[in-house]
């Protein structure tokens, strides 16, 4: 739960420099609504990607289980 969490964070972070950085501020509300898309349209990409996170943070790679698999 915190993983999708500070990838939203990043990409929220990241989406509001780049408004600044090329000068696209159309105000409150054009920065706005381009804050609250950004991770509406990447939360596909936000779950997958949390996902493999979390699951290399959490999980041990055994070579020894992959070896008995693979036979």
């Amino acid at each position: 739960m915190h993983v999708p969490y500070a990838v939203g964070i990043v990409i929220v972070g990241v989406n509001y420099a780049v408004t600044l950085l090329f000068g696209l501020n159309s105000g409150p509300a054009g920065i706005s609504t381009g804050i609250v898309l950004g991770p509406i349209l990447t939360m596909p990409w936000i779950g997958a990607d949390s996902k493999a996170i979390r699951a290399n943070i959490f999980l041990k790679y055994d070579e020894i289980t992959t070896e008995k698999v693979k036979e």
